[in-house]
């Protein structure tokens, strides 16, 4: 989940972990999609 007025993504984990990201880390696809880097911090700009 993405909550970009907190400016947070949630990360929902098959064993029922849940990981808080802010988006000023890059957010990956790891093993699921390899190669996926997504900058939120550049996606969600109020520029």
């Amino acid at each position: 989940m993405i909550n970009p007025k907190k400016k947070e993504t949630f990360i929902y984990r098959k064993n029922g972990e849940v990981e808080v990201k802010p988006f000023t880390e890059v957010l990956t696809g790891e093993d699921i999609l390899p190669g996926l880097a997504i900058n939120l911090n550049e996606l969600f700009s109020e520029d």
